[in-house]
C-alpha cells in the first residue's frame, strides 16, 4: 500500500472530527484495495468494535471520492431499509495529518474516514473456499439476502455487486450484506446506464446496456426503439449466481474463463441461462468431490431457473423468491437448525484459521479432520 497510509498502525489513535470525546484506537488491517484501507478498531467512549475505512483523499481522485461520498450516503439509506441485514454506519468525517512522506511535518494529507459496525465473523467467499455449502444452509443465506434484496428494492436501490465476497456471516448466524460501493438510487420507473460490477456475476441486460449505451453515444436511446438501462431486477441474476457460487465454490463459467473473467460477457448474453446441469461439470472436482458425486434438487434448480431468466421483465422479484418453495422448504426444516448448522460452520472455520500459521507437525491432519467435520455438520 502506498506510504500516505504507514501513520496507520497498531496502537494508533485518531480524534474524530465530529466529536472531540470519541477516539478510535487502530488494533489491525481488515483488508486494504484500490480505495484504501479497513482497520479494526475500538471506539474508546462506548467501547465499541468498529471496522474504520481510511481513505486518502488526494490518491484516489475526485470522481472516486464521490463514488465513496455516494457509499456513504447509500450505506445510510440502506441500514435504514434493511435493518440488522446491512451493517450500522456510525459517522463519516474528514481530518488532516501530517504526510508521513514529509518529515519536516509541515505538508498534511487529508483523510476520508468512515466508522462502520465491526461484523465479528467471516465473508462467505472464505467459508466456501474452505468448505461448500449443502443447499439447505445455502438456502437459508439466500433467503436473508432476499429479504435485505426485498427492502433495498422497495426503496429504489440497486446493489449492483451481489456476490459472496460482499456477504459477511458472523459468529452467531447473522447474514450481512456489504460495500454499497457501487450501489445506486433510482428514481421511481428510472433505469441505470452505467457498467458496474463484477464479470461474472453481471446480469446480461447490465452488459447489453453498456454496449447500446455506448452505440447511442450516451444518451441511452439507440434505433429501433430499444432502450439500454436496467434495474433493480439485475441484482436478482446475480442473486442467482451466487446461489451456485455457495454450492458449487465458483460461479457459472469460471472455470472455463478463470485468467481471462472479461472474456465472459459475451457468453453471459449469447449462451442459454447457466443450469445446474451436472454433466456441464465433468471433469471438475468440487472440494475433493468429483461432481458426479454431487446432486441438486428439483426446487433449487427451479429457483435458479427464476433467477436466470435471460429477459429482466421474466424473472421473479425478491417477493416473489421469497414464497418459492426452495426456500420455503427450508424454513418448514426449522429455520433455527439451519442456522445452528450455518454458525458451526463459522466456528469451524475460525478454527482452522487459528490454527494456520502454527508450527505443529500434526496440523495438516487436523485440518483434515476439521473439514471432513465441517462437510459433515453443513
Amino acid at each position: 500500500m502506498p506510504g500516505q497510509y504507514s501513520q496507520f498502525v497498531p496502537g494508533f489513535e485518531l480524534r474524530s472530527a465530529n466529536d472531540n470525546n470519541r477516539i478510535y484506537l487502530f488494533h489491525h488491517l481488515l483488508g486494504e484495495g484500490a480505495f484504501g484501507q479497513v482497520w479494526r478498531c475500538t471506539d474508546l467512549s462506548s467501547e465499541t468494535e468498529v471496522a474504520l475505512k481510511v481513505v486518502d483523499c488526494n490518491a484516489v481522485g475526485n470522481e472516486s471520492l464521490k463514488g465513496i461520498e455516494k457509499e456513504i450516503e447509500l450505506t445510510a439509506k440502506a441500514r435504514s431499509a434493511m435493518g440488522k441485514l446491512c451493517p450500522k454506519f456510525y459517522e463519516a468525517f474528514r481530518v488532516d495529518l501530517p504526510d508521513p512522506l514529509v518529515p519536516s511535518g509541515r505538508s498534511f494529507v487529508k483523510y476520508l474516514i468512515m466508522s462502520m459496525e465491526f461484523i465479528d465473523g467471516v465473508p462467505l467467499d472464505k467459508l466456501i473456499e474452505f468448505s461448500l455449502l449443502n443447499e439447505t444452509v445455502c438456502a437459508y443465506v439466500v433467503y436473508n439476502i432476499l429479504l435485505a434484496l426485498k427492502d433495498l428494492h422497495e426503496k429504489h436501490i440497486i446493489h449492483r455487486d451481489i456476490k459472496a465476497a460482499n456477504i459477511m456471516i458472523g459468529k452467531s448466524g447473522r447474514v450481512v450484506l456489504c460495500d454499497f460501493g457501487v450501489s445506486r438510487l433510482l428514481e421511481k420507473e428510472a433505469q441505470a446506464l452505467t457498467f458496474t460490477g463484477t464479470p461474472f456475476w453481471m446480469a446480461p441486460e447490465v452488459i447489453i446496456s453498456y454496449s447500446l449505451s455506448q452505440k447511442s453515444g450516451g444518451s441511452g436511446q439507440v434505433p429501433g426503439g430499444m432502450r439500454a438501462g436496467y434495474d433493480c431486477r439485475a441484482d436478482i441474476w446475480s442473486l442467482g449466481v451466487t446461489a451456485v457460487e455457495a454450492c458449487l465454490g465458483h460461479p457459472p463459467h469460471a472455470d472455463k474463463f478463470a485468467r481471462m473473467p472479461h472474456m465472459v460477457y459475451l457468453t453471459i448474453v449469447k449462451d442459454p441461462p447457466p443450469t445446474m446441469d451436472m454433466a456441464k461439470y465433468t471433469g471438475t472436482v468440487l472440494k475433493g468431490r468429483s461432481a458426479g458425486c454431487v446432486r441438486f434438487s428439483d426446487t433449487y434448480r427451479d429457483f435458479l431457473g427464476h433467477c436466470f431468466q435471460k429477459c429482466p421483465d421474466d424473472r421473479m422479484t425478491a417477493s416473489q423468491l421469497l414464497k418459492h418453495e426452495w426456500i420455503t422448504e427450508m424454513k418448514e426444516y426449522e429455520k433455527d437448525v439451519v442456522k445452528d448448522r450455518l454458525i458451526s460452520n463459522v466456528n469451524t472455520y475460525l478454527l482452522w484459521e487459528a490454527r494456520q500459521g502454527e508450527d505443529v507437525e500434526e496440523s495438516s491432519e487436523d485440518d483434515d479432520d476439521v473439514a471432513q467435520e465441517m462437510a459433515i455438520g453443513g
